[in-house]
């Protein structure tokens, strides 16, 4: 069993500002244009790009931009409008970002961005939401065990078997979370499994950079499974229960936070004993809490945002590539195109390809400028 990632996986953060007419007419305009062409708008203020997508979200949020996947999805509301409630900004940091740059590097580009959209902040202005602490653990032989876990009896649990394959299920336990958000939560799951199905293969990239052997069998679950930890404080654990607001807030008391998650939600080594209260730990979970005694606010992956950026962009490409071939195979055989060998067929092809763009060249030029606007943020 060895740790291949440990660090801050989620974090919320909610603002009182005021925010300039300007920047929120540039929303409003990317906004209807998300709108007409069915997907987000590429928009840019004061320097910095972001994707503007067709809705806002819950909460009063007229807007939700999004400036990558190595950065934070925002929320805004329409300040332009009297609002009673002070808290116009929102924002959700990616994983990415969390993991890659560290908990300080991030709170630092929080700010940048807000300073560069002329967000106007009062003293104090922020709020700390959710926090989430991830610890991801390369162990193929570890299986979970629901019945393993001590806890309250109000606590709720949610269990999933594991995702389909070609082969059908193995009724194997996947995952398995206990608690509510806002409250606190612990969750224990496959992630090579989630990140297969989700297609976030950079985290190949990640766990390598700390440790995972680079000769495994990806494609053998039974090789290759790692299994992530992760604890979560909602907002009414962070403020209700520890007084958790601000930044110096989080510092003081974010480390307590999350041990006393691990406390109250424990994997634990099953037994005879009716008082499961006297079960104890679980190595995985023992690891877990050494992990979180470490210094948890200067963590990161020894991965870069441009090294994770490459992988993605690089996987982007099979996949394109992938397509590609598939659909220039069908189109070759229902147009029953004949050839005599492997050279002829691949003259044909370019042909063909060569043929199209040549016909419809303005068209192929206007598919590029959309696909540079939505694959911006992954150019180093």
């Amino acid at each position: 069993m060895q740790i291949v990632h440990q660090g801050f996986d989620g974090l919320d953060v909610t603002f009182q500002g005021q925010l300039p007419d300007a920047f929120m007419d540039i929303l409003e305009e990317a906004q209807l244009r998300a709108q007409d062409d069915g997907k987000n708008a590429l928009t840019e203020y004061n320097g910095v790009f972001f994707h503007v997508e067709r809705s806002g979200a819950v909460g009063g949020y007229k807007f939700r931009c999004d400036t990558g996947p190595s950065g934070a999805k925002w929320f805004f509301k329409d300040t332009r409008k009297r609002n009673k409630d002070p808290w116009n900004i929102r924002v959700s940091c990616h994983s990415l970002s969390l993991a890659s740059l560290g908990l300080g590097r991030v709170r630092a580009d929080i700010y940048e961005f807000l300073n560069t959209i002329e967000a106007l902040l009062p003293i104090n202005a922020e709020r700390i939401s959710r926090v989430d602490y991830a610890v991801d653990f390369f162990a193929p032989e570890f299986e979970l065990d629901a019945d393993a876990f001590v806890m309250h009896a109000r606590y709720n649990r949610e269990t999933n078997e594991e995702l389909r394959t070609g082969n059908g299920t193995s009724g194997r336990l996947g995952s398995i979370r206990i608690g509510k958000s806002p409250g606190l939560q612990a969750v224990m799951y496959d992630k090579r499994a989630e990140i297969i199905a989700k297609s976030k293969l950079y985290w190949w990239k990640v766990w390598e950079d700390n440790g995972l052997p680079s000769n495994i069998d990806r494609k053998k679950p039974e090789a290759s499974r790692v299994w992530r930890v992760e604890l979560r404080a909602g907002s009414n654990y962070l403020r209700r229960k520890w007084g958790v607001n601000s930044w110096i807030d989080l510092h003081e008391k974010g480390g307590d936070v999350l041990l006393s998650i691990a406390d109250r939600i424990r994997y634990a080594q099953t037994s005879q004993d009716e008082n499961r209260s006297r079960w104890k730990n679980n190595e995985i979970w023992d690891r877990v809490i050494l992990a979180l005694k470490d210094d948890l606010f200067e963590l990161t992956s020894n991965s870069t945002p441009n090294d994770l950026k490459e992988v993605m962009r690089d996987e982007h490409l099979r996949m394109m590539k992938s397509q590609t071939i598939g659909l220039l195979a069908n189109w070759l055989n229902a147009a029953q195109v004949q050839y005599e060998d492997e050279t002829d067929l691949s003259l044909i092809a370019a042909n063909i390809i060569r043929s199209a763009v040549d016909d419809e060249t303005a068209r192929f030029i206007e598919s590029m400028e959309k696909a540079k606007k939505r694959y911006v943020f992954l150019e180093s």
